[in-house]
């Protein structure tokens, strides 16, 4: 794989965990969990980011690795 393709992915990847914390943030909380399918709908729909489910834990433990309170 070529750097910038590296570079490219790389950059995906950090705006699409970025876009989970907005969502989490502003739809959910610790009395409104928000569900893998209802997570998963809203990263569609807000930001037409189309993600597998085995992706988001991994997102929300890199969310987590990176300091950041996810429930």
């Amino acid at each position: 794989m070529s750097e910038k393709v590296h570079n490219e992915k790389e950059n995906e990847s950090q705006l699409r965990i970025l876009y989970l914390y907005q969502i989490l943030l502003k739809y959910s909380d610790q009395e409104h969990p928000m569900s893998t399918k209802e997570l998963l709908q809203a990263m569609q729909d807000y930001h037409q980011i189309s993600m597998h489910r085995t992706t988001l834990p991994k997102d929300i433990a890199a969310l987590r690795d990176s300091g950041k309170r996810v429930l």
